[in-house]
């Protein structure tokens, strides 16, 4: 998108260390399970072979593309880049569960040229922030030259932090180029009748509103499609919590 508009971009390249561990073709921890739970070996089993089989190539495929593809700037070159505007995004970039706690390159906080403005886009998190981190977070969020988030849940406890930041809610990056350029990186779907089913949120997360209610909904009309015709199912997660 910004390189439509006129733009120079750079991805900066930075990948956490517990981040390919997870994807690493056989762990030690492998072992270990099967001795503490010996029930529950055909299960690992099955798990690992979803893991061989699809994780772990899709995982590798997408960092060759993303080397192939896209122009990267090694995270430990960026002191010696003149970036005017390094962006923090998107997605869940401050999900301290995600990141195994507070990792300072989400929150801006390295080192770069004097020139060099930090803004985040359609940053977000699963929780709000508790009181014990709060104070650290609110010093962080001040030093940022911008700040815009995807949720509007974010925006609220950004202000409870600090009334006088001024969040920006945006749509997620994906949104911002039109149809036709997915359109022409899209595969040509099979000639069959199907239903996509598409759930962004889980039915079981503590947020029960009238979003997943809608959701409700067309899950139910979906479901009468299928028993009354031969339409096949296609889902992708959290979906798997209805089966």
């Amino acid at each position: 998108f910004l390189c439509s508009i006129g733009h120079e971009a750079f991805v900066i390249d930075y990948d956490r260390k517990d981040l390919w561990e997870g994807y690493h073709w056989f762990k030690m921890q492998d072992i270990v399970f099967c001795f503490q739970k010996i029930n529950k070996i055909p299960n690992r089993i099955i798990k690992l072979l979803i893991r061989w089989c699809r994780s772990i190539p899709r995982f590798y495929k997408f960092a060759y593309i993303q080397k192939k593809e896209l122009r990267l700037c090694p995270i430990l070159e960026i002191e010696n880049k003149p970036f005017d505007l390094i962006l923090i995004g998107s997605d869940q970039v401050w999900n301290t569960d995600i990141t195994h706690g507070f990792d300072m390159y989400y929150w801006g906080d390295f080192s770069r040229p004097t020139i060099t403005k930090i803004a985040t886009y359609a940053a977000s998190l699963k929780n709000k922030w508790s009181s014990e981190v709060a104070c650290k977070v609110k010093n962080y969020l001040e030093k940022l030259n911008a700040i815009s988030v995807r949720e509007q849940h974010t925006v609220d406890w950004i202000k409870e932090l600090n009334p006088q930041l001024d969040p920006t809610l945006v749509p997620d990056p994906v949104l911002l180029l039109d149809d036709s350029y997915w359109s022409n990186i899209a595969c040509k779907p099979k000639k069959t009748s199907y239903v996509f089913f598409y759930q962004a949120m889980s039915l079981l997360h503590r947020h029960f509103d009238s979003a997943n209610i809608l959701c409700i909904a067309h899950f139910t009309l979906f479901y009468r499609l299928l028993t009354n015709k031969n339409f096949k199912f296609l889902s992708i997660r959290p979906i798997h919590i209805y089966r």
